[in-house]
């Protein structure tokens, strides 16, 4: 059974789904746009009131009403998931060795300062701090 003019068949129709969704997507930007623009040319403070009855425009409260719902929904999915999260605990700090005889991460330090590494790169590369880097590097050049 020959199954490519089925595969072209089903291209062609994602592509015109594709095609479509993108469409949809300009028509809803440029209706926010549009919503927006409206929505700051709007005179800040209360609306204006016309022979005792207020003059709402529904269309933004209704947008904040929206959007803090799905924000809420958002909030209580968040903080479900982080309940079902174990508790992290972070990692012990690694032993303290001071001593640069011993300690392998020097070592990897004065390759790299051999290998004329910024202080950077040495720091990243053998797992001291900059601070420390950076005077290794200072004692290298000096000698």
């Amino acid at each position: 059974m020959n199954l490519q003019p089925l595969l072209l068949a089903a291209m062609a129709l994602l592509t015109c789904i594709s095609i479509i969704v993108l469409i949809l997507n300009l028509v809803a930007w440029r209706q926010s746009r549009q919503l927006l623009d409206r929505l700051a040319e709007q005179p800040a403070g209360p609306p204006a009131e016309t022979a005792g009855h207020h003059q709402i425009n529904d269309m933004p409260v209704s947008l904040l009403v929206s959007t803090l719902n799905r924000l809420e929904r958002r909030l209580i999915q968040l903080e479900e998931s982080l309940k079902e999260r174990p508790a992290s605990r972070p990692s012990p700090a690694p032993a303290f060795n001071p001593d640069p005889e011993t300690d392998p991460r020097y070592d990897r330090a004065q390759q790299l300062i051999q290998a004329s590494q910024s202080a950077e790169q040495v720091a990243r590369g053998s797992g001291l701090t900059l601070y420390e880097a950076e005077l290794l590097l200072r004692i290298h050049r000096g000698q």
